[in-house]
């Protein structure tokens, strides 16, 4: 959890009960708790109202989402190589 985010920025994380995407919030200055609002659970789909927390002991990583108009274009780019 050591990572510097941008507020905004959407974030996949990997917890210890499972893994959920959120858009950032913000971060203690210790970097023990992160805030993360719009939360969605993976792979079901729920959405978590309000401000979520999760904390070091919780988290096993997390890492910058590409929207997915970015998906989209990559595997287009991808598709036509072929």
């Amino acid at each position: 959890m050591d990572a510097e985010y941008s507020k905004g920025q959407r974030l996949f994380v990997e917890t210890k009960v499972g893994n959920l995407e959120g858009v950032f919030y913000s971060m203690d200055a210790g970097h023990n708790r992160l805030t993360l609002t719009e939360v969605v659970l993976q792979p079901s789909g729920e959405k978590m109202e309000g401000f979520r927390h999760y904390y070091r002991n919780e988290v096993i990583s997390g890492k910058f989402c590409m929207s997915t108009y970015t998906r989209v274009m990559i595997l287009t780019f991808l598709w036509q190589l072929c």
